[in-house]
């Protein structure tokens, strides 16, 4: 792949895949890191990890409501931004037949559940639109600070507001071939290997970098060599390859935020996978082997859900309900698992995390452990239908509020529950968390929620480690921050200083 810039002021990154769509109800892991430079959405996290203004430049909190008053915005194509775009968004959103895969984040809204199930029509949804620039969420209960329990949904890119105009004139186009910004940035070429972005002139502020081109290089081998031979400017995520290949050099960097966990997610449909034989084979895993020797400095063992460090009520959530969920040690002699096949990405460091899971199966427990590695669409697609047996995954976000989204994935409910797990008294426990007034009460239930995943009857996911992540970047680059995957990178304040 040769790669040159006629401008300085243009630079190019390399992911990993190439997104399916960008579109932000369809949001996912891999068409995140260029959204963040497409869309906008009603409010934002800064560096710290609070929930500032956006979109929205102000709000008011009188009681279960919030008033969220509009700044002035402007869609690529000049239209203005109106609260009626959020609404839009919203319905698309939650609409079942649409397959909003992030719908549950917003079950805190009166009546959102409910119209996602179509029980209710929209008028019963507790967001309205009052005028242009007004735009009211009505929650199901009230909290001592909403924007700090809610505010990171509305932060996120599947809260970004649609222009409805221009989807009803591109319905079946939009998110590929026809999309509408309201970022810094907007989409002029989308090809096998690249999507190109260039910037935005209705944006709020003004943007350095005129073009910014992403290549999709799966081959993690290949990506470094095209940023050791100054053939791109940046890699997004590093693993232990590219660590070791760049040497742990200045060009190196951590992300500003970092809020990963990685897991085995067990298809507990299939008769084979009793809880008994989940929670084996949770204990079978050396977390500290894993971590120091395959894994190198990226990442720390992980007994839980919510990672290290992650902020709780005082101290950190770790902190405050424990390092390990996991009780008593099983009897390992009890277990007539034969085999299972293993799904993973065809990454480097997702193939060296499931050979050391497939030796591990097979040296401690006798079980036989199939690897198929495919690309990272392909591995969602065939997880979210079912179509798998354990499968190697992850989960992250970029922000601080109470961890709703690492726990209410496996509320039976959700959508990104794929493992097929039910637990009444689990549900029980987010629907409080939600309807509670007091944050603190919120953490307590949420603590709650997570040693229940891991009670009798548990292990739908199996925690493996927490993730730390880095990234490459050319020195000429200044002013990019990188945040969480979920949410990164940011290159508004991005230039180059040859």
């Amino acid at each position: 792949m040769l790669i040159t810039y006629a401008s300085s002021s243009e630079m190019s990154v390399v992911l990993k895949n190439n997104p399916r769509v960008l579109d932000p109800t369809h949001a996912d892991a891999s068409s995140m890191p260029i959204m963040a430079s497409i869309y906008e959405s009603l409010l934002k996290i800064d560096e710290s990890g609070q929930v500032v203004p956006n979109i929205a430049e102000s709000w008011k909190v009188q009681g279960r409501n919030v008033t969220f008053q509009l700044g002035n915005r402007f869609w690529s194509n000049g239209d203005k931004i109106r609260s009626q775009d959020f609404i839009f968004a919203f319905k698309r959103l939650m609409d079942p037949s649409t397959g909003g895969r992030f719908a549950h984040l917003y079950f805190g809204i009166e009546n959102a559940q409910q119209y996602s199930e179509g029980e209710v029509s929209i008028e019963n949804v507790g967001i309205k639109a009052i005028d242009d620039k007004q735009l009211v969420i009505t929650f199901k209960n009230s909290t001592d600070d909403p924007i700090k329990v809610w505010g990171s949904a509305f932060a996120f890119v599947a809260f970004t507001p649609l222009n409805e105009k221009y989807l009803e004139e591109y319905p079946y186009k939009y998110g590929s071939i026809q999309v509408l910004s309201n970022g810094p940035y907007l989409m002029k070429g989308w090809g096998q290997d690249s999507i190109i972005l260039e910037k935005n002139p209705n944006y709020k502020q003004k943007v350095n970098i005129d073009k910014i081109e992403f290549f999709f290089v799966r081959d993690e081998y290949s990506a470094v060599s095209l940023f050791a031979n100054n053939q791109v400017d940046m890699l997004l995520s590093l693993s232990v390859v590219g660590l070791r290949e760049l040497n742990d050099g200045d060009e190196i960097k951590p992300y500003l935020r970092d809020a990963k966990t990685f897991y085995l997610e067990v298809n507990t449909r299939l008769p084979k996978f009793t809880s008994v034989v989940r929670k084996i084979i949770a204990e079978a895993i050396d977390r500290e082997t894993l971590c120091n020797k395959v894994l190198s400095s990226m990442s720390c063992p992980s007994y839980g859900i919510v990672p290290k460090g992650y902020p709780g009520k005082i101290k950190s959530f770790r902190e405050e309900n424990g390092d390990n969920l996991f009780s008593e040690t099983s009897d390992k002699s009890i277990h007539n698992l034969k085999s299972f096949r293993l799904l993973a990405t065809n990454t480097a460091s997702s193939t060296r995390v499931a050979q050391y899971i497939q030796e591990r199966m097979e040296k401690v427990l006798g079980i036989n452990v199939i690897v198929e590695t495919v690309p990272l669409t392909i591995k969602m697609d065939r997880v979210t239908k079912g179509d798998y047996e354990v499968a190697l995954s992850g989960w992250m976000v970029d922000h601080t509020a109470p961890p709703f989204d690492f726990l209410s994935m496996l509320a039976s409910n959700s959508i990104d529950n794929h493992t097929g797990w039910s637990n009444d008294t689990f549900d029980r426990l987010i629907e409080l968390a939600q309807q509670e007034d007091s944050t603190d009460t919120i953490y307590d239930l949420l603590g709650k929620a997570e040693k229940e995943v891991f009670s009798e009857g548990g292990f739908p996911i199996i925690p493996l480690y927490y993730g730390r992540s880095n990234y490459a970047i050319k020195p000429k680059i200044k002013g990019v921050r990188v945040y969480s995957g979920a949410g990164s990178p940011d290159f508004r304040q991005a230039y180059i200083d040859e």
